[in-house]
């Protein structure tokens, strides 16, 4: 199994990122879409894509319900 070249945040780095955007009360929906890229590994394109009915309850706990494209080639 290969690893990816995707750089990866440490918790420390998210908790600094996000703080500073929410300190923006504009910026809300940014804050919204980059707390679910950091904290599920997302992509963009699969986080734009979320419905407000892909954020369901089950159990004790709320999921995300991301549709993952996928691209055939010759």
């Amino acid at each position: 199994m290969s690893k990816g070249v995707t750089p990866v945040l440490s918790p420390e780095e998210a908790t600094v990122l996000l703080a500073g955007i929410v300190s923006q009360r504009s910026w809300a929906c940014a804050t919204a879409l980059i707390a679910a890229m950091t904290y599920t590994f997302a992509r963009v394109g699969a986080v734009v894509e979320l419905a407000a009915e892909d954020y369901y309850p089950q159990k004790k706990r709320w999921w995300l319900r991301l549709t993952i494209k996928t691209v055939m080639s010759d």
